[in-house]
């Protein structure tokens, strides 16, 4: 019998924001609620943003896939194919030269424990800054997500799970700003600087 636990994609973290121009962040992408009884190792999915806000940097693989050639198979065939205001990403797992994988196949519940998946990590600039009261936002969101077992079938996903992800930049103040911390709080605790919770 199948599993009937079913995989799924989220942005991780669900919500990101920022403070100022330039600020450079990470936003990863996840694949959730996978077991190894369903022999998975093809994942596709597309992240989209809204480029006048944010600026694509670099995707690089995530953590939960071994890089290219690595045990215990041979690692991880990482493609991207991005574009100023989406990326589409693929990897696949790459079996043995005699064309057979080891197991266990990837895995994000070992011991029925959830751990989601690093796939990708998409690096990002922060471009443009709106004016207060104005908040300048957009949503992370994933489409065209697929996982495909070693013969190359499609796997049920879990769709309704699909979590995207909520970017915003803090608005700029013009003149003078008031800095309102606790004095008896250690620095880092206090509420010291600019944007800084106390």
């Amino acid at each position: 019998a199948p599993p009937t636990a079913y995989p799924y994609y989220t942005v991780s973290p669900p919500i990101y924001t920022a403070h100022n121009v330039g600020e450079i962040f990470n936003i990863n992408v996840t694949v959730n609620n996978l077991v190894p009884g369903w022999e998975a190792v093809g994942f596709q999915f597309m992240l989209s943003w809204n480029s006048t806000i944010l600026q694509l940097l670099d995707i690089t693989n995530g953590t939960w896939l071994p890089p290219f050639g690595a045990s215990p198979n041979q690692g991880v065939l990482f493609m991207t194919d991005p574009h100023p205001n989406y990326a589409v990403v693929g990897a696949v797992v790459m079996p043995m030269l005699n064309g057979t994988w080891h197991t266990p196949f990837p895995n994000t519940k070992p011991g029925g424990i959830e751990t989601p998946g690093v796939l990708a990590v998409f690096t990002f600039n922060a471009t443009m800054q709106g004016l207060f009261p104005n908040t300048l936002w957009c949503y992370l969101n994933i489409t065209g997500t697929a996982v495909a077992n070693w013969l190359g079938q499609p796997i049920t996903q879990e769709l309704s799970l699909t979590k995207d992800g909520y970017y915003s930049i803090i608005p700029k103040v013009l003149g003078r700003a008031i800095d309102v911390y606790v004095c008896n709080y250690p620095d880092g605790y206090n509420g010291a600087g600019q944007n800084q919770p106390s």
